[in-house]
């Protein structure tokens, strides 16, 4: 079967949902990919022979179209491959999917019982779905990503299917190279821990924050042979150095490679040679995982338990608060979920995974102390009151500049005018029947002068009028 499989979402997903289309192609259908432009190279490394199209733009974004040449380009490639089956991978479907459903209605359609994503809340109104698919396959919305992908595998092939945790192999000459890297970073292969704990204004609500790390980290180099080497983007690259400021001396026992951090393959092979992975829940947390590392992560609460990566070894750890699953749109003073995650909790998970522990990946949902709660309950009341105030505070704004436009001198004469133009209108529908009687007196008694008539009676009508 021409399966159509769209991912619209992001590194750590496609790595999640790696084992189904492995399982799809080891059943012979055959794939065209929908990937975004940064999870291209990943799919590559993957799928090498399974060939993709890239989505032009953001289909989160509430103004996401086809109706351009990209689009267009995009299109003709589906229609080129002709699916039978268009699947919306995402468990949070986008309009990407939406608008390719509709522009092939003779292939059957496939998603999960998710949801459009709705967009931006500061943007407005939601996005509303626009069309229903042709089959949904039932699956919980707290369940993990891995099982999620596994129940979709099962719906397509028609039978249960149980898929293996993803899995990343790397050639012998991408090993050779990042062994090659390390050395010029000061690194002998074995002897680091990948940490990936920097953070930019918008990824900092996801974040364990500077302090904590610095502080669980200080226990970890407290040993004279740890090693530390820190992955992220160039943006994150400020964060990681102020924790590395922070840790004062043990700094020198750290490399921040976040300012230049490579190609794909060789983060991968920099995960590969590494004891494990240290940090958020990221892209990179995935890899590690995929690649057999063992797994510290420190999680929030936002998209809580679905992206639990799919780890053989370690932790992942978080606060259970009761407004979990709010897809990190945090309404509070902070992120409480995953920035009051005890330190000391996190220093016994990495003592297990140093003892030699492999197994199995534990989970610690850490139940919120009654002061967080009691503090959650208040910053909740206040954030009530102020977003209260500032629509409030908003509408008088608004009824204000709306009396201020009315009472101007262009409304005025705007007014004026349309009284004087309305004036005329009713001169002249009293005009128009005396008029005409007029016309039709002349001509009953056919005057010599019709002329001269119509214009005495006009005269006459005038100065009745």
């Amino acid at each position: 079967m021409r399966i159509l499989l769209s991912n619209p979402d992001s590194l750590g997903d496609f790595i999640l949902r790696q084992p189904l289309i492995s399982a799809l192609l080891a059943e012979g259908h055959q794939l065209l990919l929908v990937v975004r432009d940064f999870v291209a190279p990943l799919k590559e490394l993957l799928f090498p022979e399974t060939p993709h199209i890239v989505c032009p733009g953001n289909p989160y974004h509430a103004g996401f179209a086809l109706d351009h040449e990209d689009g267009a380009r995009i299109l003709a490639r589906i229609r080129e491959f002709d699916p039978e089956l268009i699947v919306a991978a995402s468990y949070q479907y986008t309009l990407l999917e939406e608008l390719t459903v509709r522009a092939f209605p003779s292939a059957a359609s496939l998603g999960m019982t998710g949801y459009l994503y709705p967009g931006d809340p500061e943007a407005g109104r939601a996005i509303e779905p626009s069309l229903e698919f042709q089959a949904r396959v039932a699956v919980d919305a707290d369940a993990p990503e891995v099982r999620k992908n596994e129940l979709l595998a099962s719906a397509i092939l028609g039978r249960d299917t149980v898929l293996p945790p993803p899995a990343i192999t790397l050639s012998a000459s991408a090993i050779q190279a990042a062994s090659a890297h390390l050395n010029t970073l000061g690194l002998e292969p074995g002897a680091h821990w990948v940490a990936c704990v920097g953070e930019t204004s918008y990824t900092r609500v996801r974040n364990w924050g500077a302090a904590n790390w610095t502080a669980f980290l200080a226990h970890i180099l407290a040993d004279p042979d740890a090693r530390v080497l820190f992955v992220g983007t160039p943006e994150e690259a400020p964060a990681v150095e102020e924790i590395r400021a922070a840790l004062g001396p043990l700094a020198a026992r750290t490399v921040n490679a976040s300012a230049r951090p490579g190609t794909l393959e060789q983060l991968l092979g920099l995960l590969h040679l590494a004891r494990g992975y240290l940090g958020k829940d990221t892209g990179p947390m995935h890899f590690a995982a995929a690649l057999g590392k063992p797994v510290l992560a420190v999680f929030g609460g936002g998209t809580w338990p679905r992206f639990i990566p799919a780890a053989r070894a370690g932790a992942a750890l978080t606060v259970d608060l009761p407004c979990r699953g709010c897809d990190w749109r945090c309404h509070l003073r902070d992120s409480w979920c995953v920035k009051s995650v005890p330190v000391e909790e996190a220093i016994a998970a990495f003592a297990r995974i140093q003892s030699g522990d492999n197994g199995p990946f534990t989970v610690r949902e850490l139940p919120a102390a009654p002061s967080l709660l009691h503090q959650i309950a208040r910053e909740s009341y206040d954030r009530h009151i102020e977003v209260t105030r500032g629509f409030s505070q908003k509408i008088k704004e608004l009824e204000q500049e709306l009396a201020y436009a009315l009472s101007e001198p262009r409304s005025t004469e705007l007014q004026s005018a349309l009284e004087m133009k309305t004036a005329e209108a009713e001169a002249l529908a009293r005009i128009v029947p005396a008029l005409r009687d007029e016309i039709e007196r002349l001509q009953a008694e056919a005057r010599p002068s019709p002329l001269a008539g119509i214009q005495d009676a006009l005269q006459r009508i005038l100065r009745r009028n």
